[in-house]
C-alpha cells in the first residue's frame, strides 16, 4: 500500500495519516474508474464552492467543500498510482490546479476582509507563496536533470524510526517536518478560521514564515547545485 502514498509522506506523519484516510476513498475511485485529472477537475471546483461558500458567511458548506476538496487532492495522486498512470509530458496539471486554488484561496481572504491593510497583507504573502513555488520547481527540475534518484525514490516512512528514541527527541524529530513544509495538509489550518475569522491573519503569518524557511533553504540548494 505504502507505494500509492505521495513522497511526502516519508517523513511526515500528517500526511501519512491523511493518505491513509484517502486510500480508500481512492481505491473506490478507481473501482468507478474515475481519472485521475478528473479528481483534480472536481477537487478545484469544490475549492472554488467552498470560497463562495465562506464569502457568503455558510461556514458550515465552506467547510465541508473544503475539507473535500482537500482530501481529493490526495487522491488524485493515489489513483495516479494505483492504475500506474504516469505523466509523459513536462506540463503538471494536478500542480497547476493546486496553485491556482492556493491562488483563489488568498483572493477570497483579501475579498473577504476588504481592507487596504488586508489587501496589503495577502498580497505580500502570496507573493511569498508564488516566489516559494517556484523556487521548489525549480530545484525539483535542476536535481532531475542532475540524476535519476527523484524517480527511483522509495517510500519509507522514516517516522517510525522515531518511535524507539525518548519522549522529547521522538516529540522533536516528528513536529518539525510538520511545521516547517507547506503542503495540502497545512490547508487543514484555515478551518481554524470557524473559532474566529481574524484567525486567518495568524494562519497566513505561519504561512509566511514557512515560505520564507523553504525559499532560503531551497536557494542555498540552487546556488551549490553545479551546472
Amino acid at each position: 500500500m505504502k507505494k500509492f502514498f505521495t513522497p511526502s509522506a516519508n517523513n511526515n506523519l500528517v500526511i501519512w495519516l491523511v493518505s491513509l484516510t484517502c486510500f480508500p476513498i481512492s481505491k473506490l475511485l478507481v473501482i468507478f474508474k474515475i481519472s485521475p485529472n478528473f479528481i483534480t477537475v472536481l477537487s478545484f471546483i469544490l475549492m472554488i464552492m467552498s470560497c463562495s461558500f465562506l464569502l457568503q458567511g455558510n461556514l458550515f458548506l465552506f467547510s465541508l467543500a473544503f475539507i473535500c476538496s482537500v482530501f481529493l487532492d490526495f487522491c488524485d495522486g493515489q489513483v495516479a498510482r494505483i492504475i500506474k498512470k504516469s505523466n509523459n509530458t513536462k506540463f503538471r496539471f494536478d500542480h497547476f490546479s493546486d496553485v491556482i486554488k492556493i491562488s483563489i484561496i488568498y483572493l477570497t481572504f483579501g475579498i473577504l476582509f476588504d481592507e487596504l491593510n488586508s489587501w496589503i497583507f495577502f498580497f505580500i504573502s502570496y507573493l511569498l507563496f508564488f516566489f516559494n513555488t517556484y523556487l521548489y520547481s525549480s530545484v525539483v527540475n535542476a536535481e532531475k536533470a542532475k540524476s535519476n534518484l527523484l524517480k527511483n525514490k522509495k517510500i519509507k516512512f522514516t517516522f517510525f524510526k522515531y518511535f524507539k528514541l525518548n519522549i522529547f527527541m521522538m516529540i522533536y524529530k516528528i513536529i518539525i517536518p510538520i511545521v516547517t513544509t507547506f503542503n495540502s495538509h497545512s490547508l487543514f489550518l484555515i478551518l481554524l478560521i470557524l473559532i474566529d475569522i481574524k484567525i486567518a491573519y495568524i494562519v497566513f503569518l505561519y504561512f509566511n514564515f514557512i515560505f520564507i524557511l523553504r525559499i532560503l533553504k531551497n536557494s542555498n540548494k540552487l546556488l551549490n547545485i553545479k551546472k
